[in-house]
């Protein structure tokens, strides 16, 4: 898949110089997704049909995503629904580092997030104003017919994937659409993240893009539909041949949680990474609380 990475600063940089070029500085969403494409020739008109598990477009939710990153560093305002406004520190953001559409800018560090608030009208010198400043997400609960679950629309790229992992974690019967919205959280975190999912192979491989210290590990994506999982669901050796196969550093298996000890347990006595390697036994066993 072709799809930049909402930690590509390049991303972060087209977006910004695209509302530079809007009126007022206001870019809607349906032209951000049609004009940033042409920053990345190497996206396929297949990349862009992709879906998530959920239905929506992937490269949609991918701009939404590299929106949320450039908001919360207080470069653009959430400002009404339907339209994405660059600030005053999003332009200087943009007139330090931005080179040119062809330049390279994997070197451009991640800008700080902008603090909270604090409470009353007192804010801290150098904060931004209330207005720059992330919003809480929009919730709203359709009118539903009576005896159906409720209907949530999520105006929040964060608590769309909220929503989708605590949807996935339990379909035990479509365990590929818990893989790759767990793929969707991964890149939010800033990895890089494969979805495999083969017969005999790892779920997901993750790559840590942090230059020297950068690493790589496998997770197993594990469903169930009681939200709780035991020892016996994971194949300890397997875990050991996929982490060789591909030469990663670590390995995690997520679940919602796990139903006693004995996962922890196994874990610590079971060490696939052998005397002297990187990884801690702890970390083998990890629940997606």
């Amino acid at each position: 898949m072709a799809l930049p990475s909402v930690e590509n600063r390049r991303f972060w940089l087209v977006l910004l110089y695209e509302a530079s070029k809007a009126a007022g500085g206001k870019l809607h969403p349906a032209d951000a997704y049609s004009q940033l494409v042409q920053y990345f020739p190497e996206i396929t008109p297949a990349d862009l049909a992709l879906k998530l598990p959920s239905g929506e477009n992937q490269w949609q939710n991918r701009v939404q995503w590299v929106r949320e990153r450039v908001t919360s560093r207080g470069f653009m305002t959430r400002g009404s629904p339907g339209v994405w406004t660059i600030t005053d520190a999003g332009r200087q953001w943009l007139t330090t580092h931005w080179c040119g559409p062809d330049a390279d800018y994997s070197q451009v560090s991640r800008p700080p997030k902008v603090a909270a608030a604090p409470p009353g009208n007192v804010r801290p010198q150098g904060s931004l104003p209330p207005q720059q400043q992330a919003q809480p997400p929009v919730v709203r609960t359709p009118a539903a017919s009576p005896g159906a679950p409720p209907l949530v629309a999520l105006s929040d790229p964060v608590q769309q994937l909220c929503h989708q992992l605590t949807q996935a974690q339990r379909a035990s019967q479509h365990p590929d659409q818990f893989e790759a919205v767990l793929g969707e959280a991964f890149r939010f975190l800033g990895f890089e993240a494969k979805q495999l999912g083969g017969r005999g192979d790892t779920d997901l491989l993750l790559t840590a893009p942090i230059g020297p210290d950068g690493y790589q590990a496998i997770v197993e994506a594990k469903t169930s539909s009681s939200g709780r999982l035991s020892q016996g669901h994971i194949n300890w050796p397997a875990l050991q041949q996929h982490r060789q196969a591909h030469q990663a550093d670590h390995a995690m298996v997520v679940a919602e949680d796990f139903s006693d000890g004995n996962v922890r347990r196994f874990a610590l006595q079971f060490n696939p990474s052998g005397p002297g390697a990187s990884t801690t036994a702890a970390n083998w066993a990890t629940a997606a609380q």
